[in-house]
């Protein structure tokens, strides 16, 4: 990270991958899950799905979205895209699709607590609906807007099998998650008997 590598970070509360060590040696030898709650990782993809948004709009592929390349405010509320050292202009080989498929493994990577296999799976031209089982790495509790989430950015929501992966605005309008602060109303509306 430019960042890091600087020193610079003293209003930031360090990067996604910082919390989930921090998180993963707070526990009693058993790993918690989610690592990161699924409250605060969908706040922190909405955060990274806007960022995408801007910089798709521009025409710049990030290419590399990991824990390590999400830097978090001090008060842990916002999350900020970093490290554009990969970035492309957007080209017939270069597809703003890499940086969804990659914000579907940030998520899994916050519940789980460690990056997921399928991050590289995009980049091999593998069938993504034929070769990953993201339901297998989703944790068993998690929320179904959870699933769908994951679903929606890796591609294997049934209905989206045979078209491309949405943009990070369509993701933003169609996850019943987005606007977080809508869905935690409803959610917590729902919780009270």
């Amino acid at each position: 990270m430019f960042f890091a590598e600087t020193n610079q970070l003293p209003s930031l509360g360090g990067t996604i991958a910082d919390l989930i060590e921090e998180k993963k040696g707070e526990g009693t030898g058993v790993m918690p899950r989610p690592v990161i709650s699924e409250t605060d990782s969908l706040c922190y993809l909405e955060d990274v799905l806007k960022a995408l948004s801007f910089i798709h709009s521009k025409g710049i592929v990030h290419r590399d979205i990991k824990g390590q390349n999400v830097l978090l405010t001090e008060d842990f509320l916002h999350a900020k895209l970093a490290d554009f050292g990969s970035a492309e202009r957007r080209s017939a080989k270069v597809s703003p699709s890499i940086d969804i498929w990659k914000t579907g493994c940030l998520c899994l990577e916050m519940l789980n607590g460690e990056r997921s296999p399928l991050i590289g799976i995009f980049e091999r031209g593998v069938q993504r609906q034929n070769s990953c089982k993201p339901e297998d790495q989703i944790p068993l509790n998690a929320m179904p807007v959870t699933k769908d989430l994951v679903g929606l950015c890796l591609g294997t929501n049934t209905a989206d099998l045979d078209h491309p992966l949405p943009s990070a605005t369509e993701v933003l309008k169609r996850s019943r998650a987005f606007p977080v602060k809508e869905f935690l109303k409803q959610f917590s509306k729902a919780s009270i008997p």
